[in-house]
Formats: structure tokens, C-alpha cells, sequence
């Protein structure tokens, strides 16, 4: 049976991904802008980091969203996934040895074939636990009711996120690169669809985001918790994402073409989180030229869409081509499937 696809919900996925491509031109690893950018800019790029860092748990509530209903899940998604990155990884190794970028070692080739190896691929990894426990996630979120349903949410919050956001003694840590925060947003999400009658419009959520936001920034100036108000499981980050996705749900919108695109998202994660391409991009870019401009703003976004787009355009291809061949051993892989 052939999945709805909500082109409101794939627009937002469109969108976090490109706030995520604009996160790493803001890395000081990466694009390196927070690292380097000073006076006025440095603080415009904090700004900015504050509205975007939800991104990662924007898609985490899609999630749960769209699967809560699910009782079953398909191995054979994970193969796939898999397949993908061996193949993309393995392809871009190839061409940047044949072009002089980098030496070709035995163990960088042996890595592309197990894709967890690589530590940029660490949602990937977090990812695959969760999809693994939603037949039993579903099964106790869906046994309860509405009202005890909203009490584990409360309890969840409070002990993944609020504790954690402001109490120096961690309960959770690891700043939101955790199963925990992940199964959070996940109940969220699946809360979202099961109970939760979204009647206030678009444009209320989308202020109420940009609040969220901005208290993130605010809370940079704030000793107590200072930079670490941009960790995923931080209180206001996940409120963000939250208001983020419930203006796009007010929104409607049939795209066949917003579709396509969502369709590539993963695709463009895997390509732009390679490890032979993450810092070579930025570097494509020129982001050192802009790290102290007028321009940093107008130049991350642009180079971030450039960058989804040209990604975009590769996945797309790559699918076109992948089509002429039948993998139906993939497709049989049924005995392993989790279902509850």
C-alpha cells in the first residue's frame, strides 16, 4: 500500500533540511562561521543558529507523526537505507581518488561498507534504535488514553529536557545525540496526531517559533546555562520545533513536484554529511570570504539551497537509474520484520 504523502509535512522536511545544511555552514568544524565571525556578525549567526537548531528535532516529530499508527516495520526500509550510503560513500571515494582530492586507504574503503563507522552519520545510527522500537513504542502509546498519554508526556519533558536545560547535575547529557531525546519527540509527535486538535493558524505558531527562538539566543547571555541552550534536548528547542511543525500543519498545500523533492531528502543527508564532502563544500563555497561580511546571511542561504538543490538533482538521478534494476531480494526480506 502506497504511503500518503502531506505536501505540507514534506515541505517542512524541504525546509529542515536546508536549516540543517545552514547549521553546519554555522559549525566551526565545518563552514566554520561561529568560529571565526566577530563583532555584529557573530551574534547575527547565533541568532540564526538559535531559530535553526531545532531542525534535527523537527524530524523526530515527523516521525512520530506519521508512524504512530504503524504496527509494523519493514527490515527491508533498512537495507535500503543502508544500501544508500555503501553506495554513495563508496561512488564519491572513487571519484575524489581518480581526481587527486584524497588518497585512497584500504580503511576509509572498507568504512563506506559499514556506514555507522562514520561519526557524521550519527542521526543515521540513533535513527535505525528508533525505527526498531516503534511496533513496541506504538503498542503502549496507542493502549493509552488521551489523558495518560499527556501525563507520560510531562513526565518525559520534564526528565529528558526541562531537568537537564537548567540543572547542572545531569540526569540525561550527551546534548540531545540520545535515543532518549529521540524517543521524546517521537512520543510528541505520535501525541500530535492521536489527541491534539491544532485550531490556531498558521501565523500564531509560526510567532510562537520564532519566541522559542529567541529565547534560545536570549539564553547564551545567561551564566548558568550559557551554550548549552543549543543542545537538542534543551526546553525551548524542542517547544520550537513543536510550534514549527504545527504551523505547517495548519498549512495547506498538493504538490506533486514539493513531493519529489521531500522525496531526496535523505538522499541529500547522506550526500552532505559524507565525510569526503562535509567540509569540502563549505570550502567550494568560499564561506572564509564571508565569515566577517555584510553578506554572511545572504550568502549562507544561499549556498545552503544551492547546496539541497544540487544533492537534489544527484538523488533524483540516482533513483531514475537504480529504477532500471529490480533488487527483489531486498524486497523479500519479510521474515525479519517487527510487528506487534
Amino acid at each position: 500500500m502506497k504511503v500518503k504523502r502531506y505536501s505540507n509535512i514534506e515541505l517542512l522536511r524541504i525546509i529542515l533540511m536546508i536549516m540543517i545544511i545552514s547549521l553546519h555552514y554555522m559549525n566551526g568544524g565545518m563552514g566554520g562561521a561561529l568560529k571565526e565571525s566577530t563583532g555584529v556578525n557573530y551574534y547575527m549567526v547565533r541568532f540564526v543558529e538559535s531559530l535553526f537548531i531545532m531542525a534535527v528535532n523537527g524530524f523526530i516529530i515527523i516521525t512520530g507523526y506519521c508512524s504512530i499508527n504503524k504496527q509494523m516495520i519493514n527490515i527491508n526500509k533498512i537495507v535500503k537505507l543502508f544500501l544508500e550510503l555503501i553506495i554513495y560513500n563508496v561512488i564519491i571515494q572513487i571519484i575524489l581518488v581518480l581526481i587527486g582530492q584524497i588518497q585512497f586507504t584500504i580503511k576509509d574503503f572498507i568504512k563506506n561498507f559499514i556506514p555507522i563507522w562514520h561519526n557524521s552519520y550519527w542521526f543515521f545510527k540513533i535513527y535505525i534504535v528508533l525505527y526498531l522500537l516503534i511496533p513496541f513504542i506504538n503498542c503502549g502509546l496507542n493502549s493509552m488514553d488521551k489523558y495518560r498519554y499527556r501525563k507520560l508526556i510531562i513526565i518525559l519533558i520534564f526528565t529528558f529536557s526541562i531537568w537537564d536545560s537548567f540543572v547542572p547535575v545531569k540526569i540525561i547529557g550527551g546534548n540531545g545525540y540520545s535515543i532518549t531525546n529521540f524517543i521524546l519527540l517521537y512520543c510528541i509527535g505520535g501525541y500530535l496526531r492521536l489527541h491534539y486538535q491544532n485550531k490556531k493558524e498558521a501565523k500564531v505558531w509560526f510567532f510562537r517559533y520564532l519566541i522559542f527562538g529567541s529565547l534560545t539566543f536570549i539564553c547564551l547571555f545567561v551564566p548558568i546555562i550559557k551554550e548549552g541552550s543549543w543542545n537538542y534536548y534543551f526546553i525551548f528547542n524542542i517547544l520550537s520545533a513543536v510550534c514549527l511543525f504545527n504551523a505547517f500543519d495548519k498549512i495547506t498545500i498538493e504538490s506533486n513536484f514539493v513531493n519529489l523533492i521531500a522525496s531526496s531528502v535523505f538522499g541529500v543527508f547522506i550526500l552532505h554529511l559524507s565525510p569526503y564532502l562535509l567540509n569540502l563544500q563549505y570550502k567550494i563555497a568560499r564561506t572564509d570570504l564571508f565569515w566577517n561580511s555584510k553578506f554572511i546571511l545572504i550568502h549562507m542561504v544561499m549556498t545552503s539551497i544551492a547546496i539541497f538543490l544540487l544533492f537534489t538533482i544527484i538523488d533524483i538521478l540516482r533513483k531514475k537509474i537504480f529504477s532500471m534494476f529490480k533488487f527483489k531480494f531486498i524486497n523479500n526480506i519479510k521474515m525479519l520484520n517487527i510487528e506487534i
